[in-house]
């Protein structure tokens, strides 16, 4: 069984991955940190 604190890890990196995916997605775009935000809140 994996551990709590690799799994925790693994979240961790996945969310990060999808954050600056997000963040490059906007950023080639226009609108900004309005968008970022109701991204991230999503």
């Amino acid at each position: 069984m994996i551990s709590a604190a690799s799994l925790l890890l693994i979240i961790l990196a996945y969310v990060g991955l999808l954050y600056v995916v997000a963040a490059l997605d906007i950023s080639a775009e226009s609108g900004g940190d309005a968008n970022l935000i109701a991204e991230v809140t999503a």
